[in-house]
């Protein structure tokens, strides 16, 4: 369960689309509610590291280039698949 503050780029239907929301693509939502000033965090206090952690966090990933094949699987399969070789243990 998650809380993220994004911003509504556009909506048709039932289907809006998002920027800034912290979620893999195609993650169920919820519960959408607007955000109110009065209730957002102020004056938050952490650690100087997490900053330098979070820097980056929204930056795009790059994948780094593979050089060989080292794996039958190179592409990422969906949460909750088992591979054939640990389903047959």
């Amino acid at each position: 369960m998650g809380v993220t503050c994004c911003a509504i780029e556009s909506g048709h239907g039932r289907e809006l689309t998002v920027v800034g929301l912290d979620a893999v693509s195609g993650t169920p939502v919820i519960d959408l509610k607007p955000t109110m000033a009065e209730f957002r965090a102020v004056n938050i206090k952490q650690p100087e590291w997490v900053s330098r952690l979070m820097s980056e966090y929204f930056q795009p990933y790059t994948a780094p280039r593979q050089t060989a094949r080292t794996h039958r699987e190179t592409r990422p399969r969906p949460l909750g698949s088992v591979s054939s070789d640990v389903a047959g243990r």
